[in-house]
């Protein structure tokens, strides 16, 4: 008799402890819903048309553009640099042009 009321009593207390777990869920996803901000027409309709492609996720895919434009960017300084060579060698032969004829007289 004791027993079966002590019984009783951990089942009714287990069980208020997993109602108040759940209301806190119900509770945090409800707060998670709300805190949400609708997004506008226009941004849902660019996100649709948004996709990843070849890639597993979005991210992935704006990581790969990113490592792309460094790419580009390490090639297009490369190519100022080369420029840069060819067009001070240029200079100084010319310059070592325009010295010549001066020693030849």
């Amino acid at each position: 008799m004791v027993y079966n009321r002590l019984y009783q009593h951990a089942i009714a207390l287990r069980s208020k402890m997993e109602e108040r777990r759940e209301a806190l869920q119900q509770e945090e996803a409800a707060n998670v819903n709300s805190s949400r901000t609708a997004m506008s027409w226009i941004s849902a309709e660019m996100m649709r048309e948004r996709s990843s492609g070849a890639y597993d996720n979005y991210g992935e895919m704006l990581y790969a553009e990113g490592l792309e434009v460094m790419a580009r960017r390490r090639d297009r300084v490369r190519q100022l640099a080369a420029w840069s060579v060819h067009a001070v060698a240029v200079m100084v032969s010319c310059s070592k042009a325009e010295e010549a004829p001066e020693e030849k007289r």
